[in-house]
Order: structure tokens, then C-alpha cells, then sequence
């Protein structure tokens, strides 16, 4: 309802180009009020109806389908060619008022260049509007070509908002079809948007006048300046853009590309917003993290010195280097096993932390100190390493800290990870703040069988609790988990 609207306001309307209007009458058919419909580009709404400006692809019965592109004017008999037709159809209502209108779907203000068939053109002066039947309605010749062959009859539909065709006013000259080299047909989505970070996302339908027509200047501007962070290309049929993830957010940015080259080449332009970016995982830092290290006991180096001779003489001479120091034995008896335990004795003497036992024709030695290393330029005695040290090793308790520094806008499901592995997920809603988040992790994990888990405002701490004996890097992250 416009309230307060009288017969010169009806009148500024009109002249103004106002489209169509809903009107309300009392009992005895009296006018008691006018709304003027909402035009945006193709589309006057009111309270009730809608009404577009479609090319009428086919009439049968209960049913109409037309065109659901953007159509460019040639001039003011001619559209430029649509090539193949893309079409959307609507139910007619039980009841439906056909009408005609006297000529051709023109401007009202004569212009051309760059215009799209639509309701927002409004009507060329004032047209007579004319009671008539469903036969009125004619469909469009169009046989799916870039050429100049089409006729094509424009009528405006009015149906219920999100229902059924319930008036046509059928325009009663046609439209031609003109072919042209450089243009396209450019048919913007609806509240065309990406989110910053997203890639590749479709904000209009291009298709071009001819196939082969070169593409260029695809830039992307800002209120007007061109950035760089938010790209643009024309491909298979789309215009799609991308945005890096530090894009800004607005609704003011606009993709413009120009088809064709020289006088004729046409620059087209989208307007598209960029929101926020999806958050559903927080960013992190992982603070400072002591590794978690298990105790273990040393470890002894080995060796097995072997006496490969069969018999030995009174002062024969056997000489080793262990660790660098040279160690000889001098036969007292002409037995060799009884040697092999004579040497294993005076080797335990020489180290501290060498053991020495014998056992036939060998000796192994066991060295609890460190590394132990046995040679020998003897051809009749070998020397081999058969274990290396092993230093004790002592418990070290792990601790990590992780600082969450964002939040999350959508609803999600967290875990909090130690070197990969899930604590228990969390719900977290959207709009949570980093505290928030980190509060309901630690909520969830007070009593956590191998860890203590406390947080800070926004800083969690992880620490392996006293009775663990682990090895880990105690590396913290947050991920999202799928239900």
C-alpha cells in the first residue's frame, strides 16, 4: 500500500516510468489504493505479484516457457541473435487475463546500447492495452543459431510471487534478430558472491555472439580501483572469479572484460561481493613444546675377541688395542684355551667398566662406560663389535602450549591433536571467540587419562602427567572433525 498516494502522485509515477502497480478496489469497485511494483532490472514485485519481460519459447496447455537470459538490443526492432535459447517455463493459473499490447517491447527513453530486454525499460510512451485471449499469445520462431533468422514475441508475464502465470500482456509486433561478430549474452547469478579464499566460483553466464570472439581485459575492481588479490577469467561459458584469502570484504567489487577488438569490441561488467571467508577451524600458534622422552636403561658395548691358532709356545706374544690402548699377553703355558683365560684376566684389570670372560678360544669383553672398540694386526686374531653402547636415558615430562588466535563463523566440531592423535571433539558454535573455544576443549579433557590439559584465556597447555613414560614431540594443532 502507498499511503497517501493521490491522483498527481499516480500521475509522476506513470511519467516517471513506473511498470505495473497493484490496486485495491471496495465492494462496489471503487479504487481505494495503488502500489507501484519494485522494478529491479527483470523483475517489478509488489505485495502479492511479480512481472517479467520473457521471450515466449512455447504455449501449450497449463503452460508457458520463455527464455530466462539476458537478451541485448540491436536497435529498437531488433535484439541481438540469443544463438540457443535457454528456457524456463511456469504453470498457468486456473484463471489467466490475456491482454495485448500495441507494438514492439521498446525503451522508454529510445536508448539502446548495452540494454537488456526488460521490465525496467518500461513502455515507449503509452501503449494501448488491449482485452484478449490465450491465442494472443504467440511463441517465438528461434531455431538455436547465431544468425538473423528469429522472430521473436516478447510478452510480459505476471504470476503469483513463487507461483503461477495469472495475466499476459502480449507486446503484438515482434522482435528480429540481427547476428553479430563481437558481444555477449551476460547473465549475472543472482546476489553474486565468494567467500575470500574461495576459487573458480561462476557469477554470470557469458555466451558470445560469435564462439570464436576474443576475450580480454578481464579486471576486477574495487569501488572502482583494480586489485589484485581478487582475479577474473572468462571461461567455458562463465565468468568466474577467485579470491585470495586476505580479499577485503564488500559488495562493491566489479568483474569487467571486453569481447570482440577495435570500434566494435563491447565491455561488459558483473557486480559480485566478497564475503568472509568460511572458518570453521580456528588459526593456532604453537608456543613453546618440550618434548616428551621415555627413561631407559644404558645399554653395554660388546665385543668378541677370537684365537684362531691350534698351539702356542712358551713366551708367544698376543697383542690387542682396546680403545686405543695396546694390551699384550705373553705365553706361560703351551695350552691355547689355558692363554685365551690367563688374557681375559689381565683384561679385566685394564679398564674400568670391562668385564672379560673366556669360553674356549674367545674372550668377550662387556664395557659398561661407553663406546668400545677392539683391534688387532694379528692374521691369527680377530676382533669384532657385536653390540654398541647405549647411553641410560632419563624421563623428560612433555609440555606444549597452542595460542588460538581466531575464532569460528559457522557451527563445527573441534579435537584438539597430539602429534596427529584426537583428544575428544567439541561442539563450538558459530560466532565463538578464541577463549570460548579453547574453554570448551579444556571443559572437555579435565579428566584426561594421560595428560593435564588447563588453558589460559586463549593459550591451552598440554603436559604428559607424572606417571607417563612416552616419547613425543607434543606437537599441538586443532582440527575439525566430521560427525
Amino acid at each position: 500500500k502507498d499511503e497517501g498516494l493521490n491522483a498527481k502522485d499516480i500521475a509522476r509515477e506513470l511519467k516517471n516510468n513506473a511498470a505495473y502497480a497493484e490496486i485495491t478496489t471496495d465492494a462496489d469497485g471503487k479504487l481505494t489504493n495503488v502500489t507501484f511494483m519494485d522494478v529491479d532490472g527483470n523483475n517489478a514485485v509488489g505485495h502479492y505479484y511479480e512481472v517479467s519481460r520473457r521471450i515466449v519459447s512455447k504455449v501449450k496447455s497449463g503452460n508457458v516457457a520463455y527464455g530466462n537470459q539476458s537478451y541485448y538490443y540491436y536497435n529498437d526492432k531488433n535484439l541481438y541473435s540469443v544463438g540457443r535459447l535457454e528456457v524456463s517455463d511456469k504453470d498457468l493459473a486456473d484463471e489467466v487475463d490475456y491482454y495485448t499490447i500495441d507494438g514492439r517491447p521498446t525503451t522508454h527513453d529510445d536508448k539502446y546500447e548495452d540494454v537488456t530486454l526488460a521490465i525496467v525499460n518500461g513502455f515507449d510512451g503509452t501503449p494501448d492495452i488491449t482485452a484478449a485471449t490465450d491465442s494472443n499469445l504467440v511463441e517465438s520462431y528461434i531455431n538455436n543459431k547465431f544468425d538473423d533468422a528469429d522472430t521473436y514475441y516478447v510478452a510480459d508475464l505476471a504470476y503469483k510471487i513463487d507461483g503461477d502465470i495469472v495475466a499476459a500482456y502480449a507486446f503484438e509486433d515482434s522482435l528480429g534478430e540481427v547476428e553479430a561478430t563481437n558481444g555477449a549474452i551476460v547473465a549475472p547469478v543472482k546476489d553474486a558472491a565468494l567467500k575470500a579464499g574461495e576459487s573458480d566460483k561462476k557469477i554470470a553466464d557469458v555466451t558470445l555472439y560469435d564462439a570464436s570472439a576474443t576475450v580480454s581485459n578481464v579486471t576486477i575492481k574495487k569501488d572502482g580501483v583494480v586489485v589484485t588479490n581478487v582475479q577474473g577469467k572468462v571461461t567455458s561459458n562463465e565468468l568466474q572469479v577467485s579470491a585470495d584469502s586476505d580479499a577485503a570484504v564488500g559488495t562493491d567489487y566489479t568483474a569487467e572484460f571486453t569481447v570482440g577488438t577495435g570500434k566494435d569490441a563491447r565491455t561488459y561488467t558483473v557486480d559480485f561481493a566478497v564475503e568472509a571467508a568460511t572458518v570453521a577451524v580456528p588459526t593456532t600458534a604453537l608456543g613453546e613444546v618440550t618434548k616428551g622422552v621415555a627413561s631407559a636403561q644404558s645399554v653395554p658395548a660388546k665385543a668378541t675377541v677370537t684365537f684362531k691358532q691350534v698351539s702356542v709356545a712358551a713366551s708367544d706374544e698376543w697383542t690387542i688395542w682396546v680403545n686405543g690402548d695396546k694390551v699384550t699377553h705373553t705365553a706361560t703355558t703351551t695350552t691355547v684355551n689355558d692363554e685365551v683365560a690367563a688374557f681375559a684376566k689381565e683384561l679385566n684389570n685394564i679398564l674400568p667398566g670391562l668385564t672379560a670372560t673366556e669360553s674356549g678360544n674367545k674372550i668377550e669383553l662387556t664395557y659398561t662406560k661407553g663406546a668400545l672398540t677392539v683391534e688387532s694386526n694379528d692374521q691369527e686374531i680377530t676382533a669384532e663389535t657385536t653390540q654398541d653402547f647405549v647411553a641410560a636415558v632419563d624421563r623428560v615430562q612433555g609440555k606444549a602450549t597452542l595460542t588460538i588466535t581466531s575464532g569460528v563463523n559457522v557451527d563445527t566440531k573441534l579435537a584438539l591433536r597430539v602429534d596427529g592423535a584426537p583428544f575428544t571433539a567439541v561442539e563450538v558454535k558459530a560466532g565463538a571467540a578464541a577463549e570460548d573455544i579453547a574453554d570448551a576443549i579444556v571443559a572437555a579433557h579435565l579428566s584426561y587419562s594421560s595428560y593435564d590439559v588447563t588453558n589460559d584465556g586463549a593459550v591451552i597447555t598440554v603436559e604428559q602427567k607424572a606417571g607417563t613414560n612416552k616419547t613425543q614431540d607434543m606437537v599441538l594443532d586443532i582440527v575439525a572433525v566430521e560427525d
